[in-house]
């Protein structure tokens, strides 16, 4: 049986460069449609003099204005437009969120200054520099940090709490997540928002770059030819509600989250933690999932892999997927190499993918850049038509660079 409050999602939205809202990405894997990607530099020599072996390709936003890359302004209009839409399908307004039990919160890179302009403010920082530099001035932390996004959100839709940002990399958004669906069963909050934002910067290049984990030409998940990843931008925002909220309202929920465990996998002491995890930690971390949502591996019909095409990171979710559903053949899907890997934005992007599937009772099948891994006991559901669930169970995986690990039950609502 659910926990009497259990959260329930009532309303998504996404936007990258597939889809400019939630049912035209949903389209867009419905006919195994690739995003462009774009070399991140202008040309070559570009990439060289800045560092790279080469000039790595992205996925870009298409709703951003060319030469704002990252700033605060930008990035409010892109969530704004996000958690509009995730309201509307929950069949809410904006107004609904200056009610005194709401709680938004924000999973992701925040607002990130670029790297080159960082480095230029460490070594121009005295009076005479910033005079004759007064972009510098532009640096302050006010204008960067998740703290002033979250100031202009929370007086645009007049909230009564500030909203709460965290960033453990590419497992903020699900962490968030996390922290939501416990807000809605513990009765502190009716309706919770969770939102969160990615744009590719020089920063995630250079980052992801000096960690030998960017793509040449060739990023798969779950395939021996993978180079690593090929980043791309994205928004995604979930509304989540109470049952009561709901029944009260008279509005429909879409999902209901049954299960959600959480754990920290490793780590190292430079803070970080390497691209291939535990597996072990992986499938205890579901099982742990499973058992709150008092359901076995076998009731459930499909699993959305974290699967960034890094490989060590890949296999480890292979095999603790195989641990926990042994020669089941659990079909699996990670459409990361359609529109790029959205880093801090992907786990709530695919649960604007997962909503539909469940409530259209199929799963589309995800498009291979590269021939597939031959492994046993998980069915990768790639270039074939949509398969029909029968379960009402799914399970949603993901996995953060510095260890953690999420997995989340939920069940489809009628």
């Amino acid at each position: 049986m659910p926990k009497p409050r259990a959260a329930v999602i009532s309303g998504v939205g996404a936007c990258n460069g597939l889809g400019l809202d939630a049912p035209a990405l949903v389209a867009a894997l419905a006919e195994q449609r690739q995003a462009d990607y774009q070399p991140y530099f202008p040309d070559e020599r570009e990439a060289a003099r800045l560092g790279m072996p080469f000039n790595p390709l992205q996925v870009a936003m298409p709703a951003l204005v060319k030469g704002r890359r990252s700033d605060a302004p930008t990035a409010l209009a892109l969530l704004q437009r996000v958690i509009d839409e995730a309201l509307q399908h929950a069949g809410l307004g904006p107004e609904a969120l200056a009610g005194p039990r709401v709680q938004l919160y924000i999973g992701g890179q925040g607002v990130q200054p670029e790297v080159m302009e960082f480095t230029a403010y460490l070594q121009r920082n005295d009076q005479e520099d910033l005079q004759l530099n007064p972009t510098l001035k532009q640096m302050h932390s006010d204008n960067y940090a998740e703290e002033r996004l979250g100031r202009l959100l929370m007086q645009h839709y007049q909230l009564a709490m500030p909203p709460l940002a965290l960033s453990t990399a590419s497992c903020s958004s699900m962490s968030a997540l996390y922290l939501a669906s416990k807000a809605i069963e513990s009765g502190r909050a009716d309706i919770a928002v969770v939102a969160s934002w990615q744009q590719v910067t020089l920063y995630n290049m250079v980052f992801m770059g000096g960690l030998n984990a960017l793509a040449r030409s060739v990023s798969q998940p779950f395939s021996a030819a993978t180079e690593g990843v090929m980043l791309g931008g994205g928004v995604a925002a979930t509304v989540l509600e109470s049952p009561e909220h709901l029944a009260t309202r008279g509005g429909k929920g879409r999902l209901r989250i049954d299960g959600f465990a959480m754990c920290q996998s490793g780590g190292s002491s430079r803070g970080g933690q390497s691209f291939s995890p535990d597996f072990r930690s992986i499938s205890r971390t579901i099982d742990d999932s499973l058992a709150q949502a008092e359901v076995s591996a076998e009731q459930v019909g499909c699993i959305f892999m974290h699967g960034n095409g890094i490989r060590g990171s890949d296999q480890a979710e292979l095999m603790a997927v195989r641990k926990v559903w042994g020669d089941n053949g659990i079909p699996a899907v990670s459409y990361k190499a359609q529109f790029g890997y959205q880093v801090a934005a992907s786990g709530l992007t695919d649960l604007a993918i997962l909503a539909d599937a469940m409530q259209q009772q199929r799963l589309l099948a995800f498009r291979a850049q590269a021939p597939l891994d031959n492994a046993a006991g998980v069915q990768l559901h790639a270039d074939s038509e949509p398969l029909p669930l029968v379960s009402d169970k799914v399970v949603k995986l993901a996995l953060g660079i510095e260890g953690s690990v999420a997995a989340c039950t939920l069940a489809r609502l009628a």
